[in-house]
């Protein structure tokens, strides 16, 4: 993933490129860029769209900033969206850290953001070590 932010811009754009196996274990190239910014006409700074192309197709994602640990010695945010694809609309929660794993305290900050809207027992951890 690369991270691209424009000097007059709040808005920051990934760039994200990885591999991923279909149902016959074919490996095909992926990319996707999406656009993270403060929606439009909105004061509140946790009201976030996140619009982007994934195989040819557009998605607009509503997100929510739920717990905000950016200023944490040990940076984290959660996140809440709902979106829509042809498929049929979607609801998803996930967090992100600065570094690949995060220490029990931070774990406990973000299971307790979880667990306002849903359970912490219902999340699954990404194993990054794949990155590595």
């Amino acid at each position: 993933v690369r991270f691209e932010t424009a000097a007059d811009s709040d808005a920051l754009t990934f760039l994200s490129n990885w591999t991923q196996p279909d149902v016959k274990r074919q490996v095909w190239a992926m990319n996707a860029t999406a656009t993270l910014s403060r929606r439009p006409q909105s004061k509140d700074n946790s009201k976030l769209i996140n619009t982007g192309k994934l195989l040819g197709f557009t998605f607009n994602e509503p997100f929510t900033v739920i717990a905000d640990g950016s200023q944490d010695p040990e940076p984290y945010a959660v996140f809440y969206a709902c979106g829509s694809t042809l498929q049929g609309n979607y609801t998803t929660a996930f967090a992100l850290a600065r570094s690949r794993s995060i220490s029990g305290a931070v774990q406990v900050k973000i299971a307790e953001a979880f667990n306002v809207f849903g359970s912490w027992s219902d999340a699954c951890p990404i194993d990054n070590t794949c990155f590595d």
